[in-house]
């Protein structure tokens, strides 16, 4: 799978196909079967990054030739070629969105992640008692993400998390949900859509709104930070207009 996103992503795709990659030809969240040159390729039309954009899936053996052609065609553009922390980090978090290992680990559930639907199905699954279980006591921490104010340490140094730091009150106490389990960053990124170095972690129910005052810890020192989301709503374009273009 290579992934093809940015503003412009239709407009490099539109130059190696003939098929209709318009926002009618492939609607968001769907896919279609199209052809880049001389290669046969599934168009999923979905985003892990918040921005326009395309999953093509092609056989493993053609995949370099992909490449190739994409990189060609996305030159006048400026297509640039970027890896796993603008992928996995940056853009991803900019989004608020969740990833296995990080915010989803098996001492976290659905309902805290903000993952839960309005409505379960009415058919029996694995786990469903226990689902239903948290969904009906609530969650004891809510995933949020939040804004470093003021990254500059005390001597002077601009200082950014990298992950797993502790978030506490301004004034240093410690945070600790209902359940006993403190507040960690889950991961750190830069966030240059919204000016700010960017931090996800699980708080709890009553540190959890937008606008809260809270600090992370860091090198022995604490750094303001504000609540931007609470739950799965995006810091960067929460209605994803950009994607749905």
């Amino acid at each position: 799978m290579i992934g093809l996103w940015g503003p412009l992503a239709r407009e490099v795709l539109k130059t190696v196909t003939r098929n209709d990659v318009s926002n009618m030809g492939i609607p968001y969240s769907s896919c279609a079967w199209i052809d880049i040159e001389s290669v046969r390729v599934l168009a999923v039309r979905i985003s892990y990054v918040g921005e326009l954009g395309w999953e093509l899936d092609v056989p493993f053996e053609q995949g370099a030739h992909l490449w190739d052609i994409l990189m060609a065609a996305g030159k006048p553009f400026g297509l640039a070629p970027v890896g796993l922390a603008a992928y996995g980090g940056t853009l991803r978090v900019e989004k608020s969105y969740r990833l296995m290992s990080t915010e989803l680990e098996l001492d976290r559930n659905l309902v805290e992640a903000g993952l839960a639907k309005p409505k379960v199905k009415d058919a029996d699954f694995i786990g469903k008692a226990a689902y239903l279980a948290q969904r009906a006591e609530g969650p004891a921490n809510v995933l949020c993400t939040l804004g470093v104010d003021d990254n500059i340490s005390a001597s002077g140094e601009k200082r950014y998390m990298l992950g797993h730091e502790p978030i506490c009150k301004p004034d240093g106490t410690v945070l600790q949900g209902r359940n006993g389990r403190r507040s960690f960053v889950t991961v750190a990124a830069t966030g240059p859509s919204v000016g700010k170095h960017l931090l996800m972690a699980y708080l709890p129910v009553e540190d959890a709104v937008v606008g809260t005052k809270l600090a992370v810890e860091y090198i022995g020192e604490l750094y303001p930070v504000t609540v931007l989301s609470a739950g799965p709503a995006a810091v960067w374009d929460p209605e994803n207009a950009r994607m749905k273009g």
